[in-house]
């Protein structure tokens, strides 16, 4: 006998991709900052998959506070994964790729003509950029499907890197504001200290 994903006792499958620390999807390991050690855009406490986000109709602790009987966000959350897919036909549909292999489609339900504040809609481009939407819930479509139904621009950024090269990139970025004095390019020590950040440091 087969089960539904969402029921009770079933267990869930392993992700096609794991997270570097271990954490496969199987069993719930979202429930605190502990959980994944690992660094970047790769935590999957802070960058969780589709499936561990929270549904927009059930009180998930992992995420809300209800105290007061009023749902406020315990903490910033991010969902991303490459576009493999854009198509605006009345509404802008996107589908994304996470890295953990799941196929998620995004709906933008906007009201009137919103222009983006942290990207253009040219940014979205099939396989040569992803998308980072800031604390998404997961939505059941009219169609049976799951997804996410975004409903502002302006929790969403789009990067012009696919998923490896930006994910690279933070990875990147963490260890040099890990290891001041380091040059974030060749890893020698810097002998400049960049004049806007403050920060980085640059091998001369």
């Amino acid at each position: 006998m087969e089960f539904a994903d969402d029921w009770p006792f079933a267990q869930q499958p392993a992700f096609e991709n794991s997270c570097a620390c271990g954490y496969d999807g199987r069993s719930s390991s979202v429930d605190s900052e502990s959980d994944c050690i690992v660094q970047g855009l790769e935590n999957h406490y802070n960058y969780p998959s589709f499936r561990d986000l929270p549904h927009e109709y059930e009180a998930d602790d992992r995420y809300y506070d209800f105290g007061g009987g009023i749902g406020r966000p315990l903490r910033h959350w991010c969902c991303y994964g490459e576009v493999k897919e854009a198509v605006f036909f009345g509404r802008m549909r996107v589908h994304l790729e996470t890295r953990f292999g799941e196929q998620v489609p995004v709906m933008f339900h906007l009201e009137g003509a919103v222009t983006p504040t942290y990207f253009q809609w040219s940014d979205i481009k099939e396989n040569q950029s992803t998308m980072c939407i800031l604390r998404p819930y997961a939505h059941d479509f009219m169609d049976m499907t799951r997804g996410i139904r975004q409903e502002s621009p302006n929790t969403v950024m789009v990067f012009p890197a696919t998923q490896a090269v930006l994910c690279q990139e933070v990875d990147r970025l963490t260890r040099a504001l890990s290891s001041i004095g380091t040059c974030i390019i060749c890893k020698k020590d810097g002998a400049k200290k960049c004049s806007k950040c403050k920060v980085l440091y640059m091998y001369m």
